[in-house]
């Protein structure tokens, strides 16, 4: 491809003349760009930081977009400068389809804020100390339902098993419903809309995706439904949302607002959790000296009996392994944001409407602040190493105002489970299984993670 290593272009700001990022300017280069994007848009994103710098430039159309790539420059598009960045790009309006134009994913403004302020409730550090219970219980239901396979030595899809798991504890824990046996109906309308936000060519009007909605529309309203039927306020976060009444008007949210933030809390919190600990099993069967080291420190923890969210704070050792392996394969592995107003990042100037590209999957891989880049080592999140990095340099939440409510949440739950199957059983890669990355609206391995499981 043509490019520019010295930026083309510059904007004046008080006297000082800013210059446009390096990178890939050259209008020819956009079909080969676009190219780039749909076919394996990882290796882009990294290649373009790699050869220009922790700021740099690229374009699919008439208008360039910008990628950054270092901790203070994100800190400053996602928390310090949040009011120069708008989350009205591309990237998030195609998912309005499926989360709906009242998802808390989508909005801004005065509605974002209620929105957030009604269920941040059912993420305060109490209400998740009492979800422990919950997940270990549908982790051994889990491991119950698997039972056959792992005494015969069978090799399984892992990675459905954490989506089912998940599911099962999201739909309880936040919207106080039992959905076992419809979970497999709705995991899988889940990977129908998961695989049409692919971020550059999604086919949103298909078939499929319909039929997928409607699946998860009937699903969201049956809840809505019964719950009002009910008349009980159980106090869960579905509850917040039902007896909701605006403070100006007193209306309360309508069953489409309502369904929008079932769909924005039950998809991403299903498939980013799943995720992150289907590669979590992956990375840890290539690896049995972590997997000894990590059943060493929570039998020593734990013993026999089941962990509880009170034994997480002493499990150092299993944080660390699933932090590194978020680090790895980050679920969100791609983010964006639309310049609001001119702005200087790092030097160089953003132009007002410009799109720029946060991707935790490439800072996760920066030298500079990884020690083996590429490769899986809990010790990048040992005490030590943690307080020696700046911020942002690890990102699998986001950050700012916008960042992940659910963060604290998904790690109690991910930690448990954790817990509750790596305490007791080896796991052990299909080796005719090849597993690849694919990039759609988390990042997903191909074709799930099969393993056998083994107890010990």
């Amino acid at each position: 491809m043509t490019d520019d290593r010295n930026g083309s272009g510059a904007a004046t700001s008080n006297a000082v003349t800013y210059p446009s990022p390096p990178g890939l300017h050259d209008k020819g280069v956009i079909k080969q760009t676009i190219r780039a994007l749909r076919d394996d848009p990882l290796n882009f994103f990294l290649n373009l930081s790699r050869d220009y710098g922790d700021v740099s430039q690229f374009r699919t159309g008439f208008w360039p977009a910008y990628l950054v790539n270092h901790p203070d420059y994100v800190q400053h598009v996602l928390r310090d400068g949040r009011e120069t960045y708008s989350k009205e790009t591309f990237a998030y309006t195609m998912t309005t389809e499926i989360f709906g134009e009242s998802s808390l994913f989508i909005t801004q403004g005065e509605f974002w804020r209620r929105i957030r302020r009604l269920v941040q409730p059912a993420f305060h550090k109490e209400r998740i100390a009492n979800i422990g219970g919950l997940v270990t219980a549908r982790t051994q239901k889990a491991i119950d339902r698997h039972r056959a396979d792992i005494d015969a030595g069978r090799i399984f899809d892992i990675e459905e098993m954490m989506m089912l798991i998940t599911v099962e504890v999201v739909a309880e824990a936040l919207f106080g419903v039992d959905v076992s046996e419809q979970a497999k109906t709705v995991v899988d309308a889940v990977t129908v809309a998961n695989v049409s936000m692919r971020p550059g060519f999604p086919k949103m009007h298909d078939t499929a995706l319909k039929d997928a909605i409607g699946v998860l529309d009937e699903a969201m309203y049956g809840i809505i439904e019964q719950r009002r039927a009910q008349g009980v306020d159980t106090g869960d976060m579905l509850s917040m949302l039902l007896y909701a009444k605006d403070a100006d008007t007193g209306e309360p949210l309508t069953d489409s607002q309502i369904r929008d933030q079932i769909l924005t809390f039950l998809i991403p919190a299903e498939e980013t959790t799943s995720t992150a600990l289907a590669w979590t099993w992956y990375v840890l069967g290539q690896r049995e000296d972590v997997q000894d080291q990590l059943r060493a420190e929570l039998r020593s923890v734990v013993g026999n009996r089941t962990p509880t969210v009170n034994d997480l704070p002493k499990l150092q050792y299993t944080r660390q392994v699933f932090q590194e392996a978020m680090r790895l394969y980050p679920p969100i592995w791609i983010m964006s944001r639309k310049a609001t107003e001119d702005d200087v990042i790092g030097g160089y100037h953003i132009p007002a409407g410009a799109f720029v590209a946060l991707s935790p999957y490439t800072m996760h891989r920066h030298p500079t602040y990884w020690a083996k880049p590429e490769t899986f080592d809990p010790a990048h999140f040992s005490p030590e190493a943690v307080a020696s990095r700046p911020n942002y340099a690890y990102y699998p939440f986001g950050g700012g105002m916008r960042g992940c409510i659910g963060e604290q949440f998904a790690m109690t739950e991910s930690l448990l489970i954790l817990a509750m199957i790596a305490k007791d059983y080896r796991v052990e890669l299909d080796a005719d299984h090849v597993v690849g990355l694919d990039p759609v609206y988390t990042l997903r391995p191909t074709n799930g993670v099969r393993v056998k499981l083994t107890r010990v």
